[in-house]
């Protein structure tokens, strides 16, 4: 079964799936995983489940898509490298718009 890179549409905003990569030499995209699913995200964090990892990543969503950062919710995975993400008021085709996919 084939998987793709998919935003949830919610009421109120879209949702997506994101795996962190710490301890890297710049906050960045890397592309998406193997499976077409999940964003792959660098960080220059050390540990993905870190807060300062979880603020990083707000922040750099926050800039990439021009929101502000309390408009970004880690829904899922705060502790650990794979992380769901909701963005409220922003849809489905302006989020895949700014994530330039």
């Amino acid at each position: 079964m084939e998987r793709k890179f998919e935003i949830k549409s919610a009421t109120r905003g879209a949702a997506f799936t994101v795996r962190v990569m710490t301890r890297s030499e710049y906050t960045g995209m890397a592309g998406l995983l193997e499976d077409d699913s999940t964003l792959r995200v660098k960080l220059i964090a050390e540990e993905a489940g870190s807060a300062a990892a979880n603020e990083e990543l707000i922040q750099f969503f926050a800039e990439l898509l021009e929101v502000d950062p309390k408009r970004i919710e880690i829904v899922v995975g705060h502790g650990g490298r794979d992380k769901l993400l909701s963005v409220m008021d922003l849809n489905k085709s302006d989020l895949l718009a700014k994530l330039g996919l």
